[in-house]
């Protein structure tokens, strides 16, 4: 790895300017012991709240590309990754608008990265967890999935010590230059979320080990902003509907419930044999019946 690694810093947003912003703020703010150049490459996706025009103002080193509005999570990340390849970057940052890095939480990553670099050939992921800013509980991190069940999967609070995970959420991810070579873009087939976790599934089919970093890199909270609640529509046939955009539904438990045709495309990728009925099983909760959450998928 170079004296100065290169890190293109990937992020896409909508209508949360001031939550954007302040997320900017600490990212262009880290301490620097070891020294790094880094880019960042924003997709604005439509925003109506003036957004775009206030990170230019306040950042005018951010590239800020324009979406439509129907790109969401996904699509703004292909887009920023796509754009951030032409660079070649050591590392790309995967990083939510909603998250606020601790301020030498770059330094860290990169410090963890360096001890990696020489021993991983097919490259490496480095996942990181994430705390609620009030309660300090933990919100995002890696996970591991479950021997019988292949897709519950169990969350990793994070230790003094790096650990292998089999996944991870998308708010805060490291991903090195080899890694992307190997494993690619988020997967175009979802819009919304499940891309996070179908790419660490989908790095671990390729040899790219994914590692979860010691302690907390910054905090996020639990987002369930823009999902349509179950609770909210008695009608089964009106839930459907809303369950099939892009954003899921919020289930009576809390649980996230997908769009059913990305859920279908994620089970039969990473459900083994009996995927249809991997697929079928989180359905339940529209007919009421009480079950806990195995995947908050942000």
């Amino acid at each position: 790895m170079p004296d100065k690694p290169s890190i293109a810093a990937l992020l896409t947003c909508h209508n949360r300017k001031e939550k954007t912003l302040k997320c900017l703020e600490a990212l262009l703010h880290q301490k620097q012991s070891q020294g790094y150049a880094l880019t960042v490459q924003l997709v604005d996706d439509g925003s109506t709240d003036g957004t775009g025009e206030a990170i230019r103002q306040a950042y005018p080193e951010v590239n800020v590309l324009t979406g439509d509005g129907n790109l969401f999570w996904v699509g703004g990340m292909r887009l920023a990754f796509t754009n951030a390849e032409k660079k070649d970057p050591d590392f790309y940052l995967w990083l939510n608008d909603d998250v606020v890095l601790d301020e030498d939480a770059l330094d860290r990553l990169l410090s963890i990265a360096g001890s990696l670099d020489a021993s991983a050939p097919n490259g490496f992921i480095l996942a990181t967890s994430m705390r609620d800013p009030q309660s300090g509980e933990w919100t995002y991190g890696g996970w591991r999935r479950g021997v019988w069940h292949p897709l519950k999967f169990k969350r990793l609070k994070p230790g003094r010590d790096r650990v292998s995970c089999d996944t991870m959420n998308g708010n805060c991810v490291l991903v090195s230059r080899k890694a992307a070579r190997i494993v690619g873009n988020l997967s175009s087939e979802f819009k919304h979320h499940m891309a996070d976790f179908d790419y660490g599934l989908q790095a671990a089919k390729k040899r790219v080990p994914v590692w979860l970093m010691p302690g907390y890199q910054g905090t996020c909270p639990r987002d369930h902003e823009g999902r349509p609640s179950q609770a909210a529509c008695a009608n089964l046939k009106k839930q459907w509907v809303l369950l099939s955009g892009p954003r899921g539904m919020v289930a009576e438990d809390g649980t996230i419930l997908s769009n059913p045709g990305e859920w279908k495309v994620f089970a039969k990728r990473h459900g083994g044999l009996f995927w249809f009925v991997f697929w079928i099983l989180p359905y339940r909760r529209l007919f009421r019946f009480k079950t806990r959450s195995d995947i908050p998928r942000g």
